[in-house]
């Protein structure tokens, strides 16, 4: 047992609850301990145990890659959440499932649950440093998919792979300062082939090496359902944008989006291979309720290369127009984002009939606030977080 790392990790704790005695009182202080002091204690608990519980399903932390002082971290930051929401959603459960960027395992474990063949599921993963934490976890959680020790690469037998220093589980083939090892390499057209997957699912994480995957074996992808997770912090926004254009032109089409911190997670199905299919209950897993949220027109206008700060307003009027008798619509619209869509909102220019703002507090939790509270919150460009929202109906009339 690593006391000392025990010790280090209690102490930024520590620092932490000061650091809240200072900026908000000891009374809002109290408040988070007697809260949340039970989870602490979880957390301690797991840390030390080198073991969490992810969506019903045990994972081991163990090696290089998670020093004592990580682990506890994979209790709080709901590990791929939104990745597991979206192969819930739209995985065609009764086709195999190639998925590119196996990691910890979270994902294909979920995946594995979801199948109605498990065993026609195939895990690529590139960082030689997870490889035998991917299959320690596979057999955990009595999962029966086949991993391969690979990395998508288009250039020779193998391609290098460049391992954060730091956080050891994270890496990519995009060039940078990190360390580099050589793993070999694959493509889709050689895992099909080997595997006898014929029309499948694809998931996608290897961290901006979507858009080569595009460039190269797009013809081959538009016979596949695809649930895909892009990062644009990595690649860059206007690749991942001529990425989805090429992918929609292709035949596919953009069924969910959700920013998952600085990642962007899309969920796109192939139209010619998407029969409607009843997404039935499975075991360890709860199907997810209600829609995927999302939010669109603060992009509007504002995301192009030409900008047009009216589009936005435009948008919004022309989909208020489009409601028939009786109709109702609803949007959030993040302040901050697009100054121009929030000067137009905020004016009182929009076709909305009613409008009302929320702040985001202390803890992540929300409480309405004025039209002028909601203007001045910042939005956290880094995180992709807005600091207030709008929440907006309009209604047509009945006749």
């Amino acid at each position: 047992m690593n006391l000392r790392g025990v010790d280090d990790w209690l102490s930024r704790k520590l620092a932490a609850v000061r650091r809240v005695v200072r900026e908000h009182g000891a009374r809002e202080a109290a408040a988070i301990v007697f809260r949340y002091g039970r989870l602490w204690w979880g957390v301690l608990v797991y840390a030390l145990a080198g073991c969490v519980r992810i969506a019903g399903l045990r994972f081991r932390l163990e090696g290089p890659c998670f020093p004592l002082w990580r682990r506890s971290g994979y209790w709080f930051r709901d590990y791929e959440h939104v990745e597991m929401e979206a192969v819930r959603r739209w995985l065609r459960r009764d086709l195999p499932v190639l998925e590119l960027g196996g990691g910890l395992g979270g994902v294909a474990c979920i995946i594995d649950r979801l199948m109605d063949e498990p065993a026609r599921h195939v895990v690529v993963e590139a960082n030689p440093a997870m490889w035998d934490l991917l299959e320690a976890n596979r057999r955990r959680n009595d999962a029966r998919f086949t991993v391969v020790r690979a990395a998508l690469g288009y250039g020779g037998p193998e391609v290098t792979f460049h391992r954060h220093p730091s956080y050891f589980e994270v890496g990519s083939l995009q060039p940078g300062p990190e360390e580099t090892v050589s793993v070999p390499a694959t493509t889709v057209a050689a895992l099909l082939a080997e595997h006898d997957l014929g029309v499948c699912n694809l998931v996608a994480d290897i961290e901006g090496g979507e858009v080569e995957l595009v460039e190269r074996e797009g013809a081959l992808l538009a016979e596949r359902v695809a649930v895909l997770e892009l990062h644009p912090h990595l690649v860059g926004e206007r690749p991942i944008a001529a990425l989805l254009r090429r992918l929609v032109r292709l035949g596919f089409r953009i069924v969910g989006h959700r920013f998952h911190g600085p990642a962007l997670v899309v969920s796109l199905v192939n139209l010619r291979r998407w029969p409607p299919v009843s997404h039935r209950p499975c075991r360890a897993v709860e199907e997810p309720a209600g829609p995927e949220p999302g939010t669109l027109l603060e992009h509007v206008g504002c995301d192009e290369e030409v900008k047009d700060p009216a589009k936005g307003g435009r948008a919004a009027a022309r989909l208020v127009g489009m409601l028939r008798a009786g109709g109702r619509l609803a949007a959030t619209l993040p302040l901050g984002y697009n100054p121009h869509l929030d000067a137009w909102l905020l004016g009182g220019e929009h076709p909305f009939g009613d409008v009302r703002y929320l702040c985001r507090r202390w803890l992540n939790r929300w409480s309405e606030c004025t039209a002028a509270e909601a203007a001045e919150a910042p939005y956290d460009f880094r995180r992709s977080r807005a600091g207030a929202l709008a929440l907006a109906t309009a209604t047509r009339a009945e006749g």
